[in-house]
């Protein structure tokens, strides 16, 4: 019961998200997005700049524990969606969030960083 709600959520955000222009070079395709999510903003330390604001809370970001744990988390959760690659999806989003959120939160990154959660499923759409 407690996981309806947060992936009830995820699917919500994904169903309602645009499509993206693609370009076939070769048999390479590369979309918009995957270029804007390199051009990301970053602070003087290299760490993406938060939509909201946030202080860092972690400058080193999470351990690799915390990290393969989440990937696998974020993995399990967005896995029965179409036309995504989830493990593409959850290393880009979480890569950003590991500075400012602790992992017990990640689950609001989702909702707080709104800009990020675009980006990266733009990046990791399969169509």
């Amino acid at each position: 019961m407690k996981w309806i709600l947060p992936c009830a959520l995820l699917l919500c955000v994904f169903a309602c998200q645009p499509k993206t222009e693609q370009q076939v070079e070769g048999q390479k395709v590369t979309t918009k997005a995957a270029t804007k999510t390199a051009n990301t903003e970053k602070t003087a330390t290299g760490i993406p700049k938060a939509e909201k604001g946030i202080t860092v809370v972690r400058p080193d970001g999470w351990t690799d524990q915390e990290m393969d744990f989440q990937i696998g988390y974020c993995v399990s959760t967005v896995s029965n969606l179409t036309n995504l690659n989830g493990l593409q999806f959850c290393e880009c989003f979480l890569s950003k969030i590991q500075y400012y959120y602790e992992p017990r939160f990640s689950k609001e990154a989702y909702q707080d960083q709104a800009q990020w959660n675009q980006e990266c499923f733009e990046a990791a759409s399969t169509e």
